[in-house]
């Protein structure tokens, strides 16, 4: 099942990947429920360019309760009895300089992938960005001028 941006694939066990590349979507709610991921604690402010981006870790709920976590930090967590590697890819909300005239493609993104796994072969090697790409993937530009 795709809805735009997302992907879910299920088998008869259940979930076996997720996608969420801007928002959680009715498939996430649809695999793992309604409050799956939410939003948790600001991790500070970022400037890129001429905005500002608050990152925020999330919530994550699991079968021993809601557990914390950061972009680009792997987590083996069980769900359903089913363990799963959680990865959180992206979790901010972006402010302007009200001077600046730009155009982005998002303001506010919540982004992260569940794979199903073995129970303890989930990898938490922390995930490297390229340092040519931002943190909000350059996805910024000026604005066309007023007509």
């Amino acid at each position: 099942m795709s809805d735009e941006l997302s992907l879910l694939i299920v088998d008869d066990s259940g979930p076996l990947f997720l996608l969420e590349t801007v928002t959680p979507t009715v498939l996430t709610r649809d695999a793992f429920g309604v409050n799956f991921v939410i939003t948790a604690n600001d991790l500070g402010p970022v400037p890129v360019g001429t905005t500002t981006l608050s990152l925020t870790s999330v919530y994550v709920g699991t079968d021993d309760g809601e557990v914390e976590a950061f972009p680009g930090e792997p987590l083996e967590v069980v769900i359903g009895g089913l363990s799963y590697r959680f990865v959180l890819l992206a979790s901010w909300s972006r402010s302007y300089d009200a001077e600046i005239n730009l155009q982005c493609a998002l303001d506010e993104i919540l982004s992260y992938e569940v794979a199903r796994v073995e129970p303890g072969t989930a990898s938490t090697i922390p995930l490297e960005r390229p340092s040519a790409r931002g943190i909000d993937n350059n996805a910024c530009s000026s604005a066309p001028p007023a007509p």
